[in-house]
């Protein structure tokens, strides 16, 4: 009985692991990269369009401004999550 060629026939079975691993995670990095650009080009944009809400914002009491538009407030990040978010 003869043996069917398969159609990774042409490759070495040592580097079949390899274009498998190589044709699995090149979709993801095609799609990250394309992402970052995109978030790259878009932040500035979202940073313009938040400024005038985070410094009306940093006059409110202490706790209040800290969870809004303090480093990693909601203000400050959520916009910005948003976009990295069509990225990563």
């Amino acid at each position: 009985m003869q043996r069917r060629s398969s159609a990774v026939g042409f490759l070495p079975r040592a580097a079949r692991p390899f274009w498998a691993l190589l044709l699995l995670l090149a979709p993801v990095w095609v799609a990250v990269d394309t992402a970052n650009r995109l978030a790259d080009r878009i932040d500035p944009w979202v940073r313009v369009r938040t400024e005038p809400l985070t410094e009306l914002l940093t006059s409110w009491p202490q706790p209040f401004a800290e969870i809004l538009v303090g480093d990693y407030g909601f203000v400050t990040m959520g916009p910005l999550l948003l976009v990295w978010a069509t990225d990563e």
